[in-house]
């Protein structure tokens, strides 16, 4: 999905992202508020999303890991797409509020916006090339711009971590040790779910980390301190997210 990602926003047009698991009404929302004519997704997800459709919509479906598709893909060149027609301003993506005080508001999010938040974060937390991050964020919230694009403009690593592993602390603490992932990003729940491991799984010496999507408790964030040397922690706003380092001493 990176990869289609990025795909994307090389072409200049603005992806959408869509959690197969919201309910129908949702789905159906989204790609009719935001006028989607292209939706790329899984096999095993096509006929899902295809049932759901509206007779009037134009969207296209597309199946992306069929060996058919991939074969047609392997066809095309290979050299970094130049779009003379791309600029900051172009739109990059759409990112929709939960829709608790109403239907959900889609809130259009430039490049330039994106990029600005990425080298900021860069300089804060002092990455490299030799980082390697878990990527625990789900790409329908906002966030998860950093977990994805940040790695790549810098050169570093990204571990990909599937829906199960998010709601396992076991899994993270292995994938953190099988890996030696120096970044992460998480919620404070999964922070506090990592205390609970009597072997700490991260370099305490140089670990980046990140907490984001809930609020980052006093108590908590000094029992992390014990074992980090700075703490990032954003609170998100309608447009992008802000940012706030506390240093651990």
């Amino acid at each position: 999905m990176v990869i289609n990602m990025i795909a994307i926003l090389k072409t200049g047009a603005a992806y959408v992202p869509i959690d197969p698991d919201f309910p129908e009404e949702r789905i159906n929302y989204l790609i009719k508020n935001t006028k989607v004519l292209l939706t790329l997704t899984e096999p095993a997800l096509l006929h899902k999303l295809i049932s759901m459709q509206n007779e009037d919509s134009k969207n296209t479906f597309l199946a992306i890991n069929t060996s058919e598709n991939q074969k047609l893909i392997s066809q095309y060149s290979d050299r970094n797409l130049n779009n003379p027609l791309l600029t900051d301003k172009n739109l990059a993506y759409v990112i929709y509020t939960s829709g608790t005080t109403g239907v959900p508001k889609g809130v259009l999010i430039e490049h330039q916006s994106t990029v600005n938040c990425i080298y900021a974060m860069k300089d804060s937390i002092k990455v490299n090339s030799n980082d390697k991050f878990l990527a625990m964020i789900s790409i329908v919230f906002d966030v998860s711009v950093l977990d994805y694009f940040l790695p790549l403009v810098i050169g570093a690593q990204i571990i990909i971590a599937d829906n199960n592993a998010r709601q396992a602390g076991e899994i993270i603490a292995n994938l953190i040790k099988e890996y030696q992932i120096t970044a992460m990003q998480a919620s404070p729940s999964v922070w506090s779910m990592l205390l609970n491991f009597s072997n700490w799984p991260f370099n305490k010496t140089n670990f980046k980390m990140l907490s984001a999507g809930e609020i980052l408790s006093p108590g908590l964030a000094k029992k992390l301190c014990h074992l980090v040397p700075y703490i990032i922690f954003m609170g998100l706003q309608k447009q992008l997210f802000m940012q706030h380092c506390r240093k651990c001493n």
